[in-house]
């Protein structure tokens, strides 16, 4: 599903790069940012459940995607005006 997402967004909408966050310690989330390409770009703190967490910073260039890119997506039907409705015209 990440995937997918991200090729809407680097080759539907151009963008140059991408961010996503995990709370500290879930491995499986970072395991799935880090297959993807992702690198660490630093921590946060802030209130989950009503308990102070650490959360880490990951974020994706678009050379980076197309290094890791694990399976080929179409974007179709992408046109203008949904373009300018998502801030990409």
């Amino acid at each position: 599903m990440r995937a997918a997402v991200l090729a809407l967004l680097f080759d539907g909408l151009d963008a140059e790069w991408a961010l996503s966050d995990s709370l500290d310690g879930n491995g499986p989330s970072e395991g799935v940012s880090r297959k993807l390409g992702y690198q660490a770009d630093g921590i946060d703190h802030q209130v989950y459940k009503d308990r102070r967490v650490t959360s880490r910073r990951w974020r994706l260039t678009r050379a980076d995607w197309e290094a890791h890119r694990t399976h080929e997506v179409a974007v179709e039907g992408l046109d203008r005006d949904a373009k300018a409705m998502l801030g990409a015209a």
